[in-house]
């Protein structure tokens, strides 16, 4: 799964995985914390329990780990509240509730960012209400072409720009480089992938495979993220409308 990292999320990787030195230069750039206060900030409980959880994410999403995905958040709440406590008792900058809070819209941008390139193709795909067991509600066939020419068909459970899960009965390799063809609202699209990870049956997901997408145009990502969206907001409108 490393081959398919964006240079954002390895970025996002090596910042955390050197909290302790990152943190200390971004604390004292952001919220001007003058030297005499960073033997009271590196002695703080709190800052070494920032930095395990900020290294270990680090670690987590450089090795493209199932569980960072969990660990990076669990990172960013810790790193809020270090960021309050820093703000309380060791900065001296003059807007400190300014820098704060520009420094909370950061995280929650980070946050984002990643969640929006790992969530779906990586760790956990939200199988949404249109892909329930109401029958009644639309689904989304694709076409999987392997590389030997073989096709296997499978239904899309959950899907952004940067990949997709599908739920299929095939098994396919880690790594394994497919070509997808399916449908929304009428329009086509062929996208090239890679298997990022795959999953048996359990209680809360079936069998299927994460697909990370690769070498998409802008034009067609544009597309794509357009006609998605359109498709859910039916599909949500659809299951709402079943309960009533």
């Amino acid at each position: 799964m490393k081959n398919f990292r964006s240079g954002f999320l390895k970025t996002t990787a090596v910042l955390m995985g050197s909290f302790p030195i990152s943190y200390l230069l971004f604390s004292g750039l952001w919220f001007n914390v003058p030297l005499r206060n960073y033997p009271a900030l590196l002695t703080s409980p709190w800052f070494y329990m920032a930095s395990f959880w900020s290294v270990l994410a680090g670690y987590g999403l450089w090795e493209m780990r199932r569980w960072a995905w969990y660990i990076f958040l669990v990172a960013h709440a810790a790193l809020f509240y270090q960021n309050a406590l820093v703000v309380i008792h060791y900065s001296a900058a003059q807007y400190q509730a300014a820098a704060f809070f520009l420094a909370a819209f950061l995280q929650l941008a980070i946050v984002f960012k990643i969640t929006r390139e790992v969530r779906v193709p990586y760790f956990l795909p939200k199988i949404r209400w249109w892909a329930s067991s109401f029958q009644e509600n639309p689904t989304l066939e694709t076409s999987i072409r392997r590389k030997d020419g073989t096709e296997a068909i499978g239904e899309i459970l959950d899907v952004s720009v940067f990949g997709c899960f599908v739920k299929i009965q095939n098994t396919f390799d880690d790594n394994e480089s497919v070509t997808l063809r399916f449908s929304v609202k009428g329009e086509e699209f062929e996208c090239q992938g890679c298997v990022v990870w795959r999953t048996e049956p359990a209680v809360t997901h079936p069998k299927g495979i994460g697909i990370k997408f690769e070498k998409m145009n802008r034009r067609m990502r544009k597309n794509l993220r357009s006609v998605i969206h359109g498709y859910k907001k039916e599909a949500n409108q659809a299951y709402f409308e079943s309960l009533t």
